[in-house]
């Protein structure tokens, strides 16, 4: 199994994802601490929840090598959008 990882904003045709990752697991466990901060407690696996400019701030203060997605992220914001992460598990052999 591996995880796959994103980031984006939902748009009337469904998820636009502007952010991909595999298997960091430090935004993960950000993003988990996160979601469960926020009172959470439904399983974290393909859970989709809305990051706000406070959360992308401190990611990007914690997590310096996302800062690409902390600056798409804000555009989107300011743009109206909802910006989002998920994750979840797939088969090894699966492909993007």
């Amino acid at each position: 199994m591996k995880l796959i990882q994103v980031g984006g904003i939902r748009t009337d045709c469904g998820n636009d994802y502007f952010a991909t990752w595999g298997e960091d697991w430090t935004i993960q466990a950000w993003m988990e601490r996160l979601y469960r901060n926020e009172g959470y407690a439904d399983d974290f696996n393909e859970a989709e929840f809305y990051l706000t400019r406070k959360n992308i701030d401190q990611l990007e203060a914690d997590l310096p090598h996302l800062k690409e997605f902390c600056v798409k992220a804000r555009e989107a914001l300011k743009e109206g959008e909802k910006v989002f992460y998920s994750s979840w598990w797939m088969d090894d052999d699966w492909e993007w």
